[in-house]
């Protein structure tokens, strides 16, 4: 067995992965918090000893730009190379000592997943990598249903998500409580990892965005939800128009937006701005 490196905290997460009988995993974070390379090595474990494994994402051409050479980054890193064929057609990495593969598919045509067959035995293992992309928690649980049967029905599953600003996002909402005996919930940031492992220029931009913009750090560093409940626009301020101001808007061949939206391509501001001076 390949001994991967771990941070400290997600030792906990991995011995429950591997030692319970625990199916579904989730982990979400900021950015540069490790997740990614927790489920690309996962996938690698699991391939090479488990069984077939199947890696997702939303949209399937994002697939070899980011899960597909992720994993491929973690098997040249233990320099298991030799041990796997790096296919494209179709979308796969196989293991030649195991006879298992990584089958990748696309998550937006969830309903063609019930054709997504092993390639030997059984699929151990499912990943779903940026699951915020998946606009309704049933598309996953439809594909996970469609591969946990048969002999596979001991499959893990394993979902990763940078939250999305929106609190009420569904994966804001399911994926954030851990259910003893069912489902296992993760919370990490950059600040968990060692950090050496960072870098100082990558610390430092975090660090700066803190002291400038808290709300913005929470969000892209801590991974925390920042917008109210229907709260649509943040950036929003709210006062009083001064005579001042409707004397040099009335004199001045000013555009004045309303902050009307119609939801169309070119906006209607514009119009109802001039209407509204005449």
């Amino acid at each position: 067995m390949v001994n991967i490196e771990i941070a400290p905290v997600y030792e906990e997460f991995i011995d429950l992965f591997f030692n319970s009988d625990v199916k579904q995993f989730a982990i979400r974070s900021g950015r540069a918090a490790g997740k990614s390379t927790i489920g690309y090595d996962i996938s690698i474990l699991a391939v090479m000893k488990w069984g077939c494994v199947a890696g997702f994402r939303y949209n399937f051409n994002s697939i070899r730009d980011s899960i597909y050479n992720g994993i491929k980054k973690e098997i040249f890193k233990y320099d298991l190379a030799d041990f796997f064929e790096f296919k494209l057609n179709p979308v796969q990495i196989y293991c030649k000592p195991s006879g298992y593969a990584i089958q990748f598919k696309g998550m937006k045509d969830y309903q063609t997943n019930k054709g997504l067959e092993p390639i030997k035995d059984r699929f151990a293992f499912m990943l779903v990598d940026e699951v915020q992309e998946v606009p309704t928690e049933p598309q996953v649980e439809e594909g996970r249903i469609s591969l946990a049967r048969g002999a596979s029905e001991d499959m893990k599953t394993l979902l990763l998500f940078n939250p999305p600003p929106d609190k009420e996002a569904w994966v804001n909402k399911e994926l954030v409580e851990t259910i003893p005996d069912y489902r296992y919930c993760l919370k990490t940031c950059y600040t968990d990892l060692p950090p050496e492992w960072l870098g100082e220029q990558l610390i430092a931009s975090a660090e700066h965005l803190k002291k400038t913009n808290n709300k913005l750090y929470s969000y892209r560093w801590l991974g925390e939800p920042i917008a109210a409940e229907d709260e649509i626009f943040e950036n929003l301020k709210l006062q009083e128009m001064c005579q001042e101001s409707i004397d040099l808007w009335l004199t001045n061949d000013m555009n004045l937006y309303c902050g009307l939206d119609f939801g169309r391509s070119r906006s209607e501001e514009r119009r109802v701005g001039k209407e509204c001076r005449s």
